[in-house]
């Protein structure tokens, strides 16, 4: 059966950093963009001019579930505000439609055990926006340190600055200026020193504060504490151990290392803003409509998102309470 030429995305979410989302559809030649779901007016002006200067001319729905009725649909991109994720998951999931979802996929346990409920019961595509998975110089660096299994990481350190740095096209920024829940930014981070190791983590330390003079503003008591800096460190079932030093401001920079027994491997990334189609949004979507294609697994799977998730929930508590978590 030969594929269409065109695969048909819905893209749920138009507010923030969606427009990296549109400019990344746009480097994908198989992709057409007909609908774009956004509940917040003001937040879809903010992606407008970038639809109007690409290629597509799609329909605009203020209710997104109006949108997923559609039957012309072939894929739904959900990239809204992470607080919505769950109830707009739960009905994509109820379609046959191949889906992508950024992360969080939701913001509880509870929430991610009917989720993953949901999809035990379908065979569609589902990929998680998990983007350092996705990114070419991460999975050769991951393929080298993975490559003698005789010789298995024993420290891993990850080290993500600047986050929130001015040339960051980041949703984040936007939404928390001054510092954010540490489940909302770390669980990306931490599931990738979990794919370094090659092993599961079993407890999880946390030492989280405020350097930024606008991180120590006085917050409503009922918002969730906020960070702008972090350092973890995850133990892991093998005995090896990982380390993520996180700082929202400053230069914006992602080291790696890991130590063997036998050797020492080494990647230094710049996120800051790529050019169209080598950032890792493009690099994610680009996997996933290839998946769509060819019907390979998903770059990032639905469990691999879940332990994201958990992992940044566990984070944010150990942060708060001072204590290290078992995970």
């Amino acid at each position: 059966m030969s594929e269409p030429a065109s695969r048909r995305y819905g893209l749920i979410g138009a507010g923030h950093s969606a427009y990296a989302h549109v400019r990344a559809l746009s480097e994908v030649a198989a992709a057409s963009l007909v609908a774009v779901a956004e509940t917040d007016g003001e937040a879809l002006n903010d992606t407008m001019a970038f639809l109007q200067a690409s290629r597509f001319k799609p329909a605009i729905y203020s209710d997104w579930r109006e949108m997923l009725q559609l039957g012309e649909l072939d894929a739904v991109v959900i990239a809204s505000d992470g607080a919505q994720h769950f109830d707009m998951l739960s009905e994509a999931l109820q379609t046959d439609r191949a889906i992508f979802v950024e992360v969080p996929i939701c913001n509880t346990f509870k929430e991610a055990k009917q989720l993953s409920r949901l999809a035990s019961k379908r065979a569609g595509l589902l990929q998680v926006g998990l983007d350092c998975r996705c990114l070419p110089e991460v999975m050769n660096f991951v393929a080298g340190v993975q490559a003698d299994a005789s010789d298995p990481p024993r420290l891993v350190k990850l080290s993500v600055n600047g986050l929130f740095h001015a040339d960051m096209a980041l949703a984040f920024r936007t939404i928390y200026p001054d510092g954010a829940p540490l489940d909302q930014l770390c669980g990306p981070y931490l599931d990738l020193l979990r794919w370094l190791t090659g092993a599961e983590p079993v407890r999880l330390s946390v030492n989280a504060g405020h350097v930024h003079p606008a991180s120590r503003k006085k917050r409503d008591k009922k918002q969730p504490p906020r960070y702008d800096h972090a350092v973890m460190v995850l133990d892991f079932a093998n005995g090896a151990k990982g380390v993520l030093d996180l700082a929202l401001f400053g230069t914006p920079h992602i080291g790696m290392s890991v130590v063997t027994g036998q050797a020492r491997h080494e990647l230094t990334l710049n996120p800051a803003e790529p050019a169209p189609g080598h950032g890792p949004i493009a690099f994610s979507l680009r996997q996933f409509d290839q998946a769509c294609a060819t019907g390979q697994p998903a770059g990032a799977s639905f469990a691999d998102g879940v332990r994201a998730l958990e992992l940044g929930l566990l984070a944010q508590q150990a942060a708060v309470s001072g204590k290290a978590v078992t995970v």
